[in-house]
């Protein structure tokens, strides 16, 4: 029961200090506008005065109901019962009650905080200590990756270098929060591994990597055997730096009773069942008859930041199987469609939070419009010869002048120079159209890209810049984020890590931000 009520206080304290917070910015804007619009500053105080007296009265209400609920029924002991007793009970004020004042009271006085913002826009302009007061709690550093692992678990030569990229990278930047979506967990060749020991062995490794983070635990679904059909190969990790833990500001959502954990609580016992923290699902072959669907799927968590429910989904699309056909294809491809489907899919199966703050990341296996790349490079007059049948086929390219050439076959595309898409990648980035055909038009942004191809590199040590001559080097790892995202997450860095390193066929890419929910 206390333990239980120590939370729960704790989740109250937590909206009031958002609401104290809202106040004291809107009053920090307010401020800045007296001497021009001294009558609505005035006006706007005593509203915000009337929110923070409504605020703490709702906090007291709680408070006496924790109370009475104490004494009115002391045998509650199991954590489910007493939260669904809070929420029914009549003989009470109503907790559900008393949050939807509290949250009404956020709500009215973020609008505050905009036409305050507007104003102050029109006389002065607003410093940036208006935007972040003495009293408003430091924004959380967020950083979140995605990471294709497949190749480190073939070769032992990338463990170290993978691992070691991970700790110098958070020592770098100095999350107080990231969350890692592996693709392709257990390797290419997983039918042979324990996925479940693998998988755990895995995390093990990272977080003794990490020690000022800890983790509730490593989000996977194991395969049942090595023929499960839903085995998606897809794994989330979320590491919170222990001194943020202390503060009680993150938690995750429990998918099968519907109710957010705090992490704290959780910390205090260092122990979790990670099954109702997630939801996952496969893409069944029927869906996608045209290709090969395995291990490719979604996984799905919601993270609370400082109040905030944040829904992150790792996805793992299908790749080109054979590039002649892509090729050949006009855009879009027979695989991009598929892509396509798969991600409207994904959206109508995953149970986002009503408020809809998404952030989608992982191997979307994106690529660029092939035709158009290869004569961008060999020029618009090519000459073309057709070699072969079947998976022995094979077609050459040639530039009018036979200066440059093209090998491509099902899994060949051998170029003249292929490191040409590292250091004229921008050449290339006007071909990525599957971002704005598939994400963008469902409210959906992308920070722009200032990096090369994050995929084929060569599966080899010591060949760090080296694309793989296998497919065309793409942007198939990819963070994407909801327009409703932007104003929370500040000062935004997208990039890629490792291009120093052979860590894998694909490099990790990345996202940081400074999340402040109270201005979003």
């Amino acid at each position: 029961n206390a333990e239980y009520m120590g939370r729960t206080f704790r989740f109250v304290s937590n909206k009031m200090a958002s609401l104290q917070a809202l106040f004291e910015a809107y009053q920090t804007a307010a401020s800045l506008i007296d001497r021009n619009e001294k009558t609505d500053a005035e006006a706007y105080k005593a509203k915000g005065e009337a929110l923070l007296k409504l605020g703490q009265k709702a906090l007291q209400d709680a408070v006496d109901t924790f109370r009475q609920g104490l004494v009115i029924d002391p045998t509650h002991v199991q954590l489910k019962q007493q939260l669904e007793q809070a929420l029914h009970k009549d003989t009470t004020p109503k907790v559900s009650v008393i949050m939807d004042k509290m949250d009404a009271g956020l709500s009215r006085c973020r609008q505050l905080v905009r036409e305050i913002r507007s104003i102050a826009s029109k006389s002065v302009e607003l410093p940036p200590s208006a935007a972040t007061p003495a009293m408003v709690p430091s924004s959380l550093k967020v950083l979140l990756v995605s990471a294709n692992t497949g190749s480190t678990f073939e070769d032992p030569a990338f463990e170290a270098p993978f691992f070691g990229l991970f700790q110098s990278e958070i020592a770098k930047h100095s999350p107080d929060f990231f969350l890692i979506h592996f693709q392709e967990m257990c390797g290419k060749n997983w039918t042979e591994r324990d996925t479940q020991e693998t998988c755990m062995q895995f995390a093990s490794k990272l977080r003794s990597h990490l020690s000022d983070y800890w983790s509730p635990g490593m989000m996977f679904h194991p395969a049942a055997d090595n023929k499960d059909k839903s085995f998606t190969a897809l794994a989330s990790i979320g590491f919170i730096r222990k001194s943020i833990i202390e503060q009680d500001r993150i938690g995750i959502w429990n998918f099968e009773t519907k109710h957010v954990i705090s992490c704290a609580s959780l910390f205090e016992n260092d122990t979790m069942n990670v099954t109702p923290f997630y939801e996952s699902a496969a893409f069944a072959a029927k869906m996608f008859p045209e290709i090969k669907a395995g291990r490719k799927g979604y996984l799905h968590t919601r993270w609370v930041l400082d109040n905030v429910p944040v829904d992150m989904v790792n996805i793992h699309y299908f790749h080109d199987a054979d590039n002649i056909v892509t090729f050949d294809d006009s855009y879009p491809s027979v695989y991009a469609k598929c892509r396509a489907r798969a991600f409207e899919h994904t959206l109508s199966q995953c149970t986002f939070d009503e408020a809809k703050h998404i952030f989608l990341f992982g191997d979307f296996n994106f690529r660029v419009d092939m035709k158009p790349v290869v004569h961008e490079i060999l020029g618009k007059d090519v000459i073309r010869e057709d070699i072969g049948e079947n998976d022995n086929r094979l077609v050459v390219v040639k530039s009018s002048d036979n200066t440059k050439q093209l090998k491509l076959g099902p899994k060949l595309f051998e170029l003249t120079d292929p490191q040409v898409f590292e250091h004229e990648y921008h050449r290339f980035l006007k071909y990525d159209h599957e971002p704005a055909d598939t994400v963008s038009k469902h409210d959906f942004v992308e920070l722009p890209i200032a990096y090369p191809p994050s995929y084929p590199y060569e599966e080899a040590p010591n060949q760090p810049h080296n694309f793989m001559q296998t497919r065309c080097p793409s942007w198939c790892d990819r963070v994407f984020m909801s327009s409703k995202l932007q104003r929370a997450a500040s000062s935004p860095s997208y990039f890629t890590i490792g291009a120093d390193l052979s860590i894998g066929d694909h490099k990790p890419v990345c996202l940081l931000v400074n999340w402040m929910p109270v201005f979003k």
